[in-house]
């Protein structure tokens, strides 16, 4: 089923934040834990397309920059990705 997607941007300081939430299935520690590159989560219940390379991808971007993601979720209450990037005061 869809659920609705909320992207929030703030500058904090010395960082550029990104908060991006759904209402959707959510995850509970230990499947945020084993999250990484090709995993996706109850494939076998839900149809998804693509590789499982996402948050993966993402999480190595952020580190690149110098940057942080972290990520919080309930099951039955959806997640919520929280990337922090520095800005570069040059």
């Amino acid at each position: 089923s869809a659920s609705r997607v909320s992207i929030n941007t703030v500058v904090d300081s010395d960082a550029y934040v990104l908060s991006v939430a759904d209402r959707g299935q959510g995850m509970s520690n230990d499947q945020i834990e084993k999250l990484g590159p090709f995993i996706q989560l109850n494939r076998e219940e839900q149809e998804q397309q693509g590789l499982g390379l996402g948050l993966s991808v993402v999480d190595s971007l952020c580190r690149l920059y110098g940057g942080s993601i972290s990520i919080t979720s309930q099951p039955g209450d959806g997640t919520r990705v929280i990337l922090k990037l520095p800005i570069s005061r040059g």
